[in-house]
């Protein structure tokens, strides 16, 4: 509870928190400003170690086990990052599911982490649909190549990114791919 509350102080400040959502990664976290907090889940405006814009993140509470703030890293990295010119998901009551909606609005991949993943790595690709429960992906592999579909129930979600680095190069190789296929 003492987490939440910190993260809730948070809200609406220009100040970066460290949020640390892998025990088997001690030394890893997502950097970034708090855009919103639902009963479940954190809603990130994130950035990559060198203070670049790395997209919108939603973790899972359950999964952060520590928090940061205020740290000489944390305030080095807040004078040197950018403002993205874009605008962020809707606060809603369900961060996943505004997530998921914005993707596909905006087709903008997501990279997803499900709970039971069995270490297989994320999910990269586009929202083909959504409902109340589920989601369904027109899979990418890691040439930004179309692989497949698959749903899951936006309640198996541990963290969503959206307009990361990452899914940014995989949204442009797959638009190169698709014009090559022509």
């Amino acid at each position: 509870m003492r987490m939440k509350n910190d993260i809730m102080g948070q809200l609406g400040c220009d100040n970066l928190l460290a949020i640390f959502a892998d025990a088997n990664e001690p030394g890893s976290f997502f950097a970034g400003s708090v855009i919103h907090l639902d009963e479940t889940s954190v809603l990130l405006q994130s950035y990559t170690r060198y203070g670049k814009f790395d997209g919108f993140l939603v973790i899972q509470m359950e999964e952060i086990y520590r928090i940061e703030a205020n740290s000489k890293y944390l305030n080095a990295l807040a004078k040197i990052t950018e403002d993205p010119a874009i605008i962020p998901p809707e606060k809603t009551r369900n961060n996943f599911k505004e997530i998921f909606k914005y993707a596909k609005e905006n087709r903008f991949t997501v990279s997803v982490t499900l709970f039971d993943l069995n270490n297989d790595g994320d999910i990269t690709g586009y929202v083909k649909e959504i409902n109340e429960e589920e989601v369904m992906l027109s899979v990418l592999d890691q040439y930004g190549e179309r692989d497949g579909e698959t749903v899951f129930n936006i309640c198996d979600c541990c963290i969503v990114s959206c307009k990361s680095e990452e899914g940014n190069k995989l949204e442009l190789l797959s638009k190169i791919n698709s014009e090559c296929r022509v």
